[in-house]
């Protein structure tokens, strides 16, 4: 139910990343020419590359007849919840499709160290998922599939750094990463650690909150 998709050539230019969109297309496109065909939402985290598939899925459509004919018959489903859609995260609300696809954006770029050595990095700007309460946004999108999640990433986690973020919701966008990753590369232990960990934290938190009051 869970698929990893990493891409080597993704490209973080001004908020998009077009090989990553053209990718999400041609996931969408294997989705469609299935002998059934799942429902299909597409979830972003930030409305450039929102634009930049919605973008590719009209090239693609003028490009290939095939797709255009499943695409089209799939938008224009009787059921609203059967079209596919292409929202950012903060636009996920009660939306459930049979499969949800996941464009992260993200992707390494190289700059100068003070030192002058070069480094790699991937420069996340979280936007509404690093703001306060970002992670009860995650928590609605990636609980939006019914049957299957597929993650397009253009990073490897381990190159996320969230270490200095001052709210939950970039974090728990990490380990969600992480646990993508091992569950769609079939470690299960490794996924499931990632769950244990998150459930951890989330129990102390709540623990926290619970007995703020009494000490104001």
């Amino acid at each position: 139910a869970m698929r990893w998709v990493r891409l080597e050539n993704g490209q973080w230019d001004a908020g998009n990343n077009l090989p990553e969109a053209k990718h999400v297309v041609t996931v969408l496109s294997e989705l469609l020419a299935r002998p059934k065909p799942p429902s299909v939402g597409i979830v972003t985290f930030n409305l450039q590359q929102r634009k930049a598939i919605l973008d590719e899925i009209d090239a693609r459509r003028a490009s290939d007849s095939a797709f255009a004919e499943a695409y089209d018959k799939a938008a224009g489903h009787e059921s609203l919840d059967q079209r596919p859609f292409v929202k950012n995260l903060e636009s996920v609300q009660g939306d459930e499709r049979d499969a949800i696809v996941f464009s992260l954006g993200y992707a390494p770029v190289k700059r100068l160290r003070k030192d002058g050595a070069e480094e790699t990095y991937v420069p996340a700007r979280f936007g509404p998922l690093g703001q306060k309460g970002g992670e009860r946004r995650l928590n609605v999108a990636v609980s939006r599939a019914k049957h299957e999640v597929i993650v397009v990433s253009s990073f490897d986690p381990s190159m996320l750094s969230v270490a200095h973020t001052k709210n939950d919701g970039p974090r728990m966008f990490k380990a969600f990463v992480e646990f993508a990753r091992h569950l769609g590369e079939g470690r299960r232990n490794q996924a499931e650690k990632i769950l244990s960990l998150v459930n951890d934290a989330s129990q102390r938190r709540s623990s926290t909150a619970k007995l703020a009051p009494e000490h104001v």
